[in-house]
């Protein structure tokens, strides 16, 4: 089915490749449409017709206006080459519908705040339908984040930026002068304040368009866990403490049906991952390792350490914003997480990044006895070959919201 009005993506620079382009031959010119380093298309053998067509890919123009003013030069073109020609530059990428509407739930103060990142989605979005869609998916998720330190907080303020339309934030804990160093969403007013408060108002003050609900309360058990996300589309394990809690959190899961991901920091390594979608990729049972046992007279060494992580700013907020992308992937369906079944070790000391493969483990004592396919988006789609983006996984997100 051809676009209503076919339009070249605005973010697209093209120029003529070098070649020599006889008009009395057949051979045509290549043109290269290109933005940034690693998404490009050369068309090559690119004729008169083809050179009025996309001329005429700016939006203003509807499919039969098109094939009215090309037949005006050439009467052998059909609507059907047209079509096949649009289906074409839809495949690299390289098209939109300019008359997709946005969703009525998208206001006008949301296109304007959220409209370089609709662009994006745009930009790698290729049905060249879905760019409003894919906000909207945002607007209508409920996140909860348990933990609002130095992975939290960074990862609440980007949820936030991204227009999550409903964030809960869960911590115990008040703010020190020396969480300031990575803790970025505070400042001094907020020293002695509860983490959970004095988030709500930085946030309320950032973007007031989203709901952010503060809970100060200590996780404790599993159950308690339970209820707290009963009504969310994702958890984000933020928190260090109780060292029990990623067990816990996978347990919620698979009792509630509710994807996690979580990450850490050690030293200068950013660590993400897996993300949990239970009952279709791995859950934390499936590879876990029992920590190295530690002789009783060394025992205060793990105490002190778990006490008091190095930590410094650009560790701690690229983890937060490598979570904040894998979440915002599930949500949209604009890419498939790259953290399912999988974790990621990212230094920034060496610039290497590492993954860890955590396969489904179909004698898990946890999650084995169930098992669902994992939808996936199609091949590609981050990539800038042509698919779809994941409808199941996105949508699966999007119909929990409470909103």
């Amino acid at each position: 089915m051809p676009f209503t009005r076919p339009s070249l993506k605005h973010h697209l620079t093209t120029w003529e490749a070098p070649s020599s382009w006889d008009p009395d031959s057949n051979t045509g010119m290549r043109l290269a449409f290109h933005y940034g380093r690693e998404r490009g298309v050369l068309l090559e053998g690119v004729d008169e017709p083809l050179l009025l067509l996309l001329a005429l890919l700016d939006g203003q123009h509807t499919f039969a206006d098109i094939v009215v003013r090309l037949q005006a030069r050439w009467p052998e073109v059909t609507a059907e080459d047209v079509a096949d020609n649009l289906e074409e530059l839809r495949q690299h990428g390289l098209i939109e519908d300019a008359a997709v509407a946005p969703p009525a739930e998208l206001t006008e103060m949301d296109l304007n705040r959220y409209a370089r990142q609709i662009l994006f989605f745009s930009a790698l979005d290729p049905s060249g339908a879905q760019k409003y869609e894919m906000q909207a998916r945002l607007k209508r998720a409920h996140v909860t984040i348990l933990g609002l330190g130095g992975l939290g907080c960074n990862v609440a303020l980007g949820l936030a930026a991204a227009g999550v339309g409903y964030i809960r934030g869960v911590d115990f804990d008040v703010v020190e002068l020396s969480n300031l160093n990575r803790q970025t969403l505070y400042d001094m007013d907020d020293l002695g304040q509860p983490k959970a408060r004095a988030a709500a108002e930085q946030i309320r003050r950032f973007n007031p368009e989203i709901h952010f609900e503060p809970i100060e309360c200590r996780i404790e058990g599993v159950e308690q866990l339970a209820e707290l996300v009963e009504d969310a589309d994702l958890m984000v394990q933020c928190a260090d403490i109780p060292s029990t809690l990623p067990r816990w959190m996978n347990r919620a899961a698979l009792q509630t049906g509710i994807p996690f991901l979580g990450g850490s920091y050690q030293g200068a390594v950013a660590d993400i991952g897996p993300f949990v979608v239970p009952y279709m990729t791995s859950c934390l049972a499936c590879n876990r390792v029992e920590p190295h046992p530690v002789p009783e007279l060394l025992a205060w060494t793990r105490d002190r350490a778990w006490r008091s992580h190095p930590n410094v700013h650009f560790v701690t907020a690229t983890a937060a914003n490598l979570i904040c992308a894998e979440l915002i992937k599930h949500i949209t369906g604009f890419a498939r997480p790259m953290t399912y079944n999988t974790r990621y070790l990212l230094s920034v000391e060496r610039f290497t990044l590492e993954p860890v493969e955590l396969p489904r483990n179909q004698d898990c004592p946890e999650c084995g006895a169930s098992v669902n396919p994992l939808p996936t988006v199609a091949d590609g789609v981050s990539c800038g070959d042509e698919a779809e983006p994941d409808a199941d996984v996105a949508d699966a997100t999007a119909g929990r919201a409470a909103q």
